[in-house]
């Protein structure tokens, strides 16, 4: 939530308040709305902890200090949230004015070995703690080979080549893949493989939300939650939910080549 009138602006109705205080109580307003659970069910969950300083920040900052907060040393993490950043509601021009400043300061950066070395560590830890995978069940967000590998693949090059060029300066992965390629960054070969791995691992996450309505991608080998998933993802015939299990390992496999290749060269060239 980021505000653009000074610190010391005051609201103008019967009990006058700083425009920090009234921020503050409009974005508390809008969580509470989205989150709301009714019969009918709820709008979205909204995680606030991706904002300057985290928990320990404040909830709104203003433009100023939100781009002084993003030109001091920031952590990768922080950097790959920017890179799919975009303006969803107030007023529009204001947000994109925000971003495009936001964007030439951290794709300024340099992306260096050490934050490529962060950026594994994390995944790892992503892989050991979130996705507790196990041999017969597999989680198509944060398993290994999965939906984040390649968002992180992404994202890296981004953070690499963004300043450069500012084409792939875009919030969408399927979108920055196509750039990728054709900006000569990524193999075509590769590319193709990447947009039909993700737009695969996007299916089936949007099936299992249907299916099972909860946000926890996982495929459990055997189940029969795994074949009503195949069948809902357009597979037919006999044994669907092993041809769908066989498809998805197939696509993890190469998935996970590609990213420690990728990210392993971006560390080799410094």
């Amino acid at each position: 939530f980021v505000y653009s009138d000074a610190a010391d602006t005051r609201t103008t109705g019967p009990k006058s308040i700083t425009a920090h205080e009234f921020f503050v109580k409009l974005a508390q307003r809008i969580i509470s709305a989205l989150t709301l659970r009714t019969r009918e069910g709820f709008v979205f969950n909204v995680d606030a902890r991706l904002r300057p300083s985290g928990s320990a920040g404040p909830l709104v900052v203003s433009k100023e200090a939100f781009l002084g907060y993003h030109a001091g040393k920031t952590q990768v993490w922080e950097r790959q949230a920017l890179v799919r950043a975009r303006p969803v509601a107030g007023d529009l021009k204001f947000g994109a004015d925000v971003l495009n400043e936001l964007f030439d300061i951290s794709y300024g950066k340099p992306f260096t070995p050490e934050e490529v070395d962060e950026m594994l560590r994390i995944r790892r830890r992503m892989e050991v703690e979130i996705a507790k995978e196990t041999p017969s069940r597999y989680n198509i967000k944060t398993g290994r080979g999965a939906l984040v590998d390649i968002e992180f693949l992404v994202q890296s090059l981004q953070l690499k080549w963004g300043l450069e060029k500012k084409s792939l300066r875009t919030p969408y992965t399927l979108k920055a893949l196509l750039r990728l390629s054709r900006e000569g960054l990524l193999d075509e070969k590769e590319c193709s493989f990447l947009k039909e791995a993700y737009s695969f691992y996007r299916l089936l996450e949007t099936r299992l939300r249907i299916v099972h309505d909860r946000p926890e991608g996982y495929l459990n080998e055997g189940s029969e939650e795994l074949s009503t998933l195949s069948r809902r993802a357009g597979y037919t015939g006999p044994n669907p939910g092993e041809r769908l299990l066989k498809d998805y390992k197939g696509f993890s496999d190469r998935v996970r080549e590609v990213y420690n290749a990728t990210l392993n060269s971006l560390k080799a060239r410094g």
